[in-house]
């Protein structure tokens, strides 16, 4: 028959050792020994003794040393801070809101589209001619001749008493005789003769020439804080932005204005050349007098430029290039203006 042995018992306190017991070596709990006890197996099993204390002079044994000292006072316990409030629950969601319309943003600049330029103005009225004077009036009719004197009345003939007979009427004054009518009008007199010219007065000195036009601007871009780029501009001439129908036949110089935001490289420029039919000339008279350095982050002005003479039409078309790039750098402007007078 196989041997059952027991489970082993568990520790419950830490110290406590498993021995095994007197007799038949069952293992068993041998709780925690006091300091100063030393562990002892003996016939009865193992057990805690007090040690031995230290070997007196003349080989004699010493007292037994005391037990263990006194347990300390127990600690205060100290409490840990108190945790975190427990969140509340969710509270409900409010409706949307509903966003106001944003502005409505800036009205781009004219495209290549052929829209017509701006009317010129108009020109002026020619001065009234005199007006001829008013011949003089003719004198009035004759005199009226005068009124005839109004005759007497005769006496009333007597009235018979009984005769039904009217006495004869008397005669009465006649008519006065009217005079002879006057003539309707007098007589015009007859025009005199036209007075020889005067000699022509001296000519008056020439005054100051005014401009040739009233002038006016292109807004070729306005894009505020938005910036216009242009891209990876290369070394060679590149069109880059179209306008049409400019009206140029009485200006005889322009000039650029741009708000360079970021730089091209050394030597970049923005040139304004206008189509002659063919292909596209530079807009100055002399090639390269107009241009515009792009390479300094600024507001930059050109000075006044003569117009080449071909240009001078009323629907020139213009294209505004870039010249200098590097194929790198990114050429940027807030606001682009061609004015022209």
């Amino acid at each position: 028959m196989p041997r059952l042995d027991p489970p082993l018992p568990k520790i419950q306190e830490p110290g406590d050792l498993i021995v095994g017991r007197a007799g038949d070596g069952r293992p068993e709990i041998l709780p925690k020994g006091l300091t100063g006890r030393v562990l002892t197996a003996g016939a009865t099993g193992v057990s805690w003794t007090t040690a031995a204390g230290p070997t007196g002079a003349g080989g004699t044994i010493g007292p037994t040393g005391p037990s263990g000292g006194p347990t300390g006072p127990t600690g205060p316990g100290v409490t840990g801070p108190t945790g975190p409030p427990t969140p509340g629950p969710t509270g409900v969601t409010g409706p949307s809101g509903f966003g106001l319309p944003g502005a409505t943003g800036p009205t781009g600049p004219r495209g290549f589209d052929g829209n017509p330029g701006p009317s010129g103005p108009t020109g002026r009225t020619g001065p009234t001619g005199p007006i001829s004077p008013t011949g003089p009036t003719g004198p009035a009719g004759g005199p009226t001749g005068p009124t005839g004197a109004v005759a007497p009345t005769g006496p009333t003939g007597p009235t018979g008493s009984s005769s039904t007979v009217t006495g004869p009427t008397g005669v009465g004054g006649g008519i006065g005789v009217t005079g002879p009518t006057g003539p309707t009008f007098g007589v015009t007199g007859s025009t005199g003769p036209i007075g020889p010219t005067g000699p022509t007065g001296p000519t008056g000195s020439t005054g100051p020439t005014g401009p040739n036009s009233p002038g006016g601007a292109v807004d070729i871009f306005t894009g505020g804080a938005v910036n216009y780029s242009f891209g990876a501009a290369p070394a060679v001439e590149i069109d880059q932005w179209y306008l049409v129908a400019v009206d140029l036949s009485r200006a005889i110089q322009f000039r650029l204005s741009f708000d360079i935001r970021n730089a091209g490289p050394a030597g970049s420029k923005y040139r304004m050349k206008y189509f002659n039919g063919s292909t596209y000339v530079d807009l100055s008279s002399v090639a390269g007098a107009g241009d515009l350095s792009a390479n300094v982050v600024t507001v930059a002005t050109t000075s006044w430029i003569t117009i080449a003479v071909a240009a001078r039409t009323d629907t020139v078309k213009l294209v505004l290039f870039t010249v200098g790039g590097n194929s790198s750098a990114v050429w940027q402007v807030a606001f682009m203006r061609m004015e022209y007078r």
